[in-house]
């Protein structure tokens, strides 16, 4: 999976060291995964720039969501990076070590791939549809939305 990642928004935590950036992420089937993490308090230029210096972690962060109970330790050898291991494990079916059988070879359990949960909290969702209102019906719309969360 290739990254490309847009940011949607961001936002101040409380320890005022840190904030949490919102943001999409599209894969190689051009699929939109919204996902969140952590960063240092930087600008729009450094955001890109720190995303970039650790697009791997984020990658592994990624893949960790879609295959949480992956065991990618035996393919960490030889220096293989996290990323590169957790690749050679996609590529070798996906699964685990789960002892032996009765004839006393290597038995494995297949780790399904889970379906992407959208991190993004309602707000976002909101700004995006307030960004995209061209005409007074679609701010209507928009308005709507709004009260309608107030009320949940």
């Amino acid at each position: 999976m290739a990254i490309t990642l847009k940011v949607n928004a961001v936002r101040p935590n409380a320890d005022g060291t840190s904030q949490t950036v919102f943001f999409t992420i599209t894969d190689d089937d051009g699929k939109d995964l919204r996902y969140h993490a952590d960063t240092p308090i930087l600008d729009a230029a450094g955001i890109v720039a720190y995303f970039e210096a650790n697009k791997d972690k984020l990658h592994v962060q990624v893949l960790r969501e879609f295959w949480p109970d992956a065991d990618i330790a035996p393919f960490q050898k030889d220096g293989a990076s996290e990323l590169e291991a957790f690749k050679a494990w996609i590529a070798a079916g996906h699964k685990n070590a789960a002892g032996t059988d009765e004839a006393g070879n290597p038995a494995f359990t297949v780790i399904e791939r889970r379906r992407w949960r959208d991190t993004h909290p309602a707000w976002i969702k909101l700004l995006e549809d307030v960004n995209a209102a061209s005409s007074l019906q679609d701010v209507k719309a928009v308005l709507r939305k709004i009260v309608k969360a107030l009320d949940r």
